[in-house]
């Protein structure tokens, strides 16, 4: 009995003892699980605790000593590391600062170039352009109701004496108008000289020595001077905007010849003729007079030759060449070289073309019959004819 109750009591105290020796290794046990989930914190950003390498401060290469085992590390495992100011273990990765640089984004640097030059659409451009130009248009569109002014070439004579009519250019918006002075034989007339009254209106340069240009830039009223050589008196040319009709060309002819001498042709010429006749200037310009009778032409070369008849016992000739025969009365030339003769009534003048004579018959002449006076025109005809040995 006494042994049975001896075993029981060692038995208590076997177990006792053993559980006494297991606190301590299950503490131990407790202790090192709290420090790995410590460490796992520490990793994933959770831990407080400062990292001196986020910071930029300089860090140790010092390696700490193991610890004693005396030391409370020693004792209480990993967990001892996570203290104030201990850094985490080597094998964790260390955390991002919150201040670190973010990587760039991509921008499209070519659209954003675009965008900033250039930021309409082509569309958009193409339309903005279109209204441009319909606005453009608005201002010279012709409002007026009228039709466009009709393109004229003109030929005017200078009046010099005092209180006489200057002369007018009439110009239509976007086009231009030349001026050339011409003697009393269509020859050049020198300018030494030009001042443009109206320089915001209009635009004027000078080709040659007697031509200029004039170009509109506002639809205003001016004036153009021109000095002429060997003319005292100036020639003042009135420009203003066109109405019915703009001048392409204006050719202003002066009733003198340069330099006071005539040609060698209207030298010799006895009576002498009148170089001017302003009544001619409409057959120069082929736009005859109602009354003036249309006459035909015929002969070698003649396809530039225009006649008409003007009266009973007169008419006009309009050519390029030069007319000897009959003696002509009046004549009135443009620039050109072309020239309007007036001559006697008589079936054939003679010319002379490219240094050719030439025989030009004309045909259609009217003699109207006036008693007695019928027969002697109709014969003083024929005799001038037979008299220069056109007919038989």
């Amino acid at each position: 009995m006494n042994e049975k109750t001896d075993a029981a009591k060692r038995s208590r105290t076997e177990t006792a003892l053993g559980v006494s020796s297991m606190r301590p290794a299950a503490g131990a046990f407790l202790i090192a699980m709290l420090g790995c989930a410590s460490l796992g914190a520490t990793a994933q950003g959770v831990s407080r605790v400062s990292n001196p390498a986020a910071t930029g401060a300089p860090v140790s290469n010092h390696q700490p000593q193991g610890p004693s085992a005396a030391s409370p590390s020693a004792q209480n495992g990993p967990a001892s590391l996570q203290g104030p100011g201990a850094l985490p273990s080597p094998a964790t990765a260390p955390a991002q600062s919150a201040s670190a640089a973010m990587p760039t984004p991509y921008v499209a640097t070519t659209q954003a170039v675009l965008d900033k030059i250039a930021p309409l659409t082509p569309k958009e451009i193409v339309n903005l352009r279109k209204q441009i130009d319909e606005r453009k248009d608005a201002f010279t569109e012709n409002i007026t109701g009228r039709p466009p002014a009709r393109p004229t070439s003109t030929q005017t004579t200078v009046d010099l004496s005092p209180g006489g009519t200057p002369p007018v250019l009439r110009l239509a918006p976007r086009q231009g108008a030349t001026i050339m002075f011409v003697d009393a034989a269509g020859r050049p007339w020198p300018v030494e000289a030009a001042d443009n009254f109206n320089d915001g209106g209009y635009a004027v340069s000078q080709m040659a020595e007697h031509v200029f240009s004039v170009g509109m830039k506002q639809a205003q009223i001016g004036n153009i001077a021109f000095k002429l050589k060997d003319i005292a008196r100036p020639v003042t040319v009135t420009v203003m905007p066109a109405q019915d009709a703009t001048d392409y060309n204006l050719d202003l002819v002066v009733p003198k010849f340069v330099g006071g001498v005539p040609p060698t042709a209207m030298a010799s010429a006895a009576p002498a003729p009148t170089h001017m006749a302003d009544e001619l200037m409409a057959y120069l310009y082929r736009t005859p007079p109602r009354e003036a009778r249309r006459l035909t032409v015929a002969g070698s070369g003649t396809d530039e030759i225009m006649a008409w008849q003007i009266s009973p016992n007169s008419m006009a000739v309009r050519t390029s060449a030069q007319v000897l025969s009959p003696a002509w009365m009046r004549r009135q030339g443009s620039s050109d070289g072309v020239f309007v003769y007036q001559l006697p009534i008589t079936p054939v003048v003679v010319i002379s073309q490219g240094g050719e004579l030439r025989n030009v018959a004309l045909g259609g002449i009217s003699v109207e019959p006036t008693g007695s006076n019928a027969t002697s025109v109709s014969s003083a005809i024929l005799s001038s004819a037979r008299n220069q040995g056109f007919t038989k």
